[in-house]
């Protein structure tokens, strides 16, 4: 799920790949919110779980599960990117 909302956020945002993953990873503080997801992320809760669901299905392929899963070959981040780069602080 936060590989999808860090897709979601790069257009919506505006922001790029890293910047949507730390995002994701670490959003700020909104104690006070009494929406906060969208008040964080910018899009509406329900809105995302649409997305998500807009996602293809797959056989599982293990053995201790039967049945279908979100392929998460359409969210997988870029090959080059790393942990590092996401999470130090912008400056």
């Amino acid at each position: 799920m936060v590989l999808a909302l860090a897709k979601e956020l790069q257009p919506s945002q505006g922001v790029t790949e890293e910047q949507a993953l730390a995002l994701a990873l670490n959003p700020p503080a909104k104690p006070d919110s009494e929406t906060p997801f969208p008040d964080v992320f910018g899009i509406m809760l329900q809105a995302f779980y649409t997305y998500l669901a807009q996602y293809p299905a797959v056989e599982s392929g293990e053995d201790w599960f039967e049945g279908t899963v979100l392929d998460a070959s359409v969210v997988m981040p870029s090959k080059d990117l790393t942990l590092t780069a996401i999470l130090q602080p912008a400056g």
